[in-house]
């Protein structure tokens, strides 16, 4: 196969200007295959036609309902070169090593490989990924390595491209035959509680954040507006949402299930919100 030189835009061809009055468009294999790889759009720069790729996704369900039980990540496959009248599948698989992919197919995710179709007329589409909550994601995140494989119809005519689309402009390279998907449930101090909170609820672990926004009602895009107008999270609550956690906990405690924190220790808050474990 020739080697080909591609600059990806956002609908990927070979451009080669001759002159001024001539263009040579790429069109595609003389064995009708094309080409085939992963990309996500990452970001627009407003009024212009730059774009930035990314070959990974992060998926959280930090702040989603308790009684959301998964959730399902897009992977983008596209595709240049020849178009077909008819559906094309292509493979795709789970790279097989403990490093690259941390969660178990079938346990903490599936993957539609019913989606693994250019359909005719297209050039491409998109593989449903449903990640499964679980307990360790609030301690840990998991990770998925998928990638590309070739067949009759698709080829790795590229195997990397740039993650912006400017060509002049100089930037790490993708390797587009591999997509990651990380999921977790762990979040990140909210700059509020470091302010304010702690007097109230001690310092911030994952397990004492999840216990105060499940008595409050909370969720982490009510601490992202913790003190404005309007906002559920403010000091003013702090005193009673910390009386009620002190009395939830304690509840557990004398029911003989302690509520652990992140390192196994029984969850605690400051004075005057001291749980009694004795």
């Amino acid at each position: 196969m020739k080697k080909i030189e591609l600059i990806l835009i956002s609908a990927i061809f070979l451009a080669v200007s001759c002159s001024e009055e001539q263009l040579i468009t790429y069109q595609g294999e003389a064995d009708g295959t094309s080409g085939i790889y992963f990309q996500k759009t990452a970001s627009y720069t407003l009024g212009t036609p730059n774009v930035t790729y990314t070959d990974s996704t992060e998926y959280s369900f930090a702040g989603l309902s308790a009684d959301i039980s998964s959730g399902t990540v897009n992977v983008v496959v596209r595709t240049f070169g020849n178009l077909s009248n008819t559906d094309r599948p292509f493979i795709v698989r789970v790279v097989n090593d403990p490093v690259q992919t941390t969660a178990v197919e079938g346990v903490d995710f599936t993957v539609d490989y019913t989606k693994c179709v250019i359909e005719a007329g297209k050039s491409e589409t998109y593989i449903p990924v449903t990640v499964m909550r679980s307990e360790q994601l609030t301690e840990s995140s998991l990770r998925i390595k998928l990638m590309l494989e070739e067949n009759e119809y698709f080829k790795f005519l590229i195997t990397e491209y740039k993650a912006n689309n400017v060509w002049n402009k100089t930037d790490r390279m993708i390797d587009s035959r591999y997509y990651v998907i990380r999921f977790t449930e762990k979040s990140t101090t909210p700059r509020y509680w470091t302010l304010l909170g702690t007097k109230y609820f001690g310092t911030w672990t994952q397990r004492k954040y999840k216990v105060v926004n499940e008595v409050a009602g909370w969720t982490p895009a009510d601490w992202s507006t913790a003190g404005q107008a309007g906002g559920k999270v403010a000091l003013g609550r702090f005193d009673f949402v910390a009386m009620m956690v002190k009395a939830y906990l304690q509840q557990m405690a004398d029911n003989g299930t302690p509520v652990k924190d992140d390192d196994g220790s029984n969850m605690q808050l400051p004075s005057p919100y001291i749980v009694n474990y004795n």
